[in-house]
């Protein structure tokens, strides 16, 4: 979310907040894995012989779907990739952390710590893509909270995304 579109929500709304939804968190750290995923990709591109380009572009579903979504053929891929390309562990790992931070039944408090927790091991992690996604997660921290209240707490408004 841009930070017009921010100032001129406040500006005309003051008494709503905005709630970023975690699917669209998720979201985020399927496309920062995809970027690592792209990258490599076109590295291995420039080696003499392409085969090794061409796993990672079949590679490309078995990364960004649900684990439990997999077909048998995705998840064979998915088996190779943790056994050949150890340089996509580590951005796959946090990713399906990511996804089980939202998706676990956790209350807010320890939502908010583990998502400081994974922001902090993201800074650190040297991926630029995850990096720029914790920054993204820091700045909008308050939304992403504020779309995992307790839904006795909120009130719906008609428009996704909003908060009255």
């Amino acid at each position: 979310m841009g930070p017009a579109f921010a100032k001129a929500f406040a500006d005309r709304t003051p008494d709503t907040q905005i709630a970023l939804d975690p699917f669209h968190v998720v979201k985020l750290g399927t496309e920062a894995l995809e970027e690592v995923r792209c990258d490599l990709w076109r590295q291995l591109r420039k080696l003499p012989t392409p085969d090794y380009a061409r796993r990672f572009v079949s590679a490309r579903w078995a990364l960004l779907k649900n684990p439990g979504d997999l077909t048998q053929r995705q998840n064979e891929t998915l088996r190779q990739i943790k056994s050949t390309a150890a340089i996509l562990l580590k951005p796959l790992e946090m990713k399906e952390s990511l996804r089980g931070i939202f998706g676990s039944g956790l209350s807010n408090d320890e939502v908010a710590e583990f998502l400081d927790s994974w922001c902090a091991r993201a800074s650190r992690s040297q991926i630029p893509s995850f990096v720029r996604l914790s920054k993204t997660i820091r700045t909008h921290k308050d939304g992403i909270m504020a779309a995992i209240e307790p839904p006795s707490l909120k009130r719906v408004s008609p428009t996704e995304g909003l908060r009255v």
